[in-house]
């Protein structure tokens, strides 16, 4: 529904490039949050459990 809003608003050429954008948009942020993601595991303590068990 979106992109036929951008389709009206923008023409067929420009919504065709950004389209195309799309999927390096989506990787780069799917990558952004792996990061941020690996970082906060890092920094966060360990459970209990786990604790226990490196005895």
């Amino acid at each position: 529904m979106t992109f036929f809003a951008g389709l009206s608003r923008l023409g067929a050429s420009t919504t065709a490039t950004l389209s195309t954008l799309e999927p390096v948009v989506t990787v780069g942020s799917a990558a952004l949050l792996l990061v941020r993601a690996s970082r906060t595991r890092e920094l966060a303590p360990a459970p209990p459990a786990a604790v226990s068990r490196q005895r």
